[in-house]
């Protein structure tokens, strides 16, 4: 009972941690004000997504 509260708490911080680390990348990440991404729908109703390089460096 122990070893199972034990792994669902390992689990919880895990997760956590990794969500706390991908909010502080996205935040830093330095292609973030270089790329626009824009979904928008045609005439007959099917999705155009476009990825716009804004400048500023180059496209890894």
């Amino acid at each position: 009972m122990v070893g199972v509260v034990t792994l669902i708490g390992m689990a919880v911080l895990l997760a956590a941690s990794l969500s706390l680390a991908l909010r502080r990348w996205e935040i830093k990440s330095p292609l973030q004000p270089m790329l626009e991404l824009r979904m928008e729908k045609d005439k007959y109703g099917r999705d155009n997504v476009t990825l716009t390089h804004l400048g500023g460096g180059p496209l890894p």
